[in-house]
């Protein structure tokens, strides 16, 4: 199963200036839970702007024009190269960014995970695409509040 996991603004940015910009500790908390064990892709913007391979997972960054190697850190020039990668590890697959990924990666994902972000980032340069709600189901997650409102929904892609 390939899943994908983003946090994003009501005006769909997760980035600006190579930085998430809110900080939402829970969320995090959420990400490194569901990803543990894991195997990682990421494009390379993504990867450098985390500064290192993320721990108890297999990272697998997409570049064309840098090649990282290390423990459980691999690079691969095309996302359908890294999954193929990944589903022989036998473990579950996550795109976890960034803006480019994500837009290819949309029509290949079994599930979303997504964090909608109760507010608008102004000057944002980098956004999740639009997705096309009738080809998911969606379970949404309550609103919480710690300083920004968000709510953790869950897309299935129907059969």
């Amino acid at each position: 199963m390939v899943s994908l996991i983003v946090a994003k603004s009501r005006n769909n940015a997760i980035g600006k200036n190579e930085k998430i910009p809110w900080n939402i500790k829970e969320d995090l908390l959420y990400f490194r839970k569901l990803t543990l064990n894991s195997a990682v892709i990421m494009g390379r913007k993504t990867y450098e702007s985390i500064g290192h391979p993320l721990d108890n997972r297999v990272n697998i960054v997409i570049s064309n024009t840098k090649k990282y190697k290390g423990d459980n850190l691999y690079t691969f020039y095309s996302l359908k190269d890294a999954i193929n990668f990944a589903n022989g590890l036998n473990k579950e697959i996550y795109i976890i960014g960034g803006e480019r990924l994500y837009k290819e990666a949309i029509e290949l994902v079994d599930k979303m995970y997504i964090t909608e972000v109760f507010i608008d980032v102004r000057d944002a340069d980098a956004f999740f695409p639009k997705v096309d709600d009738s080809l998911f189901d969606i379970s949404y997650g309550k609103i919480m509040e710690n300083g920004i409102k968000y709510r953790q929904d869950i897309y299935i892609r129907r059969r």
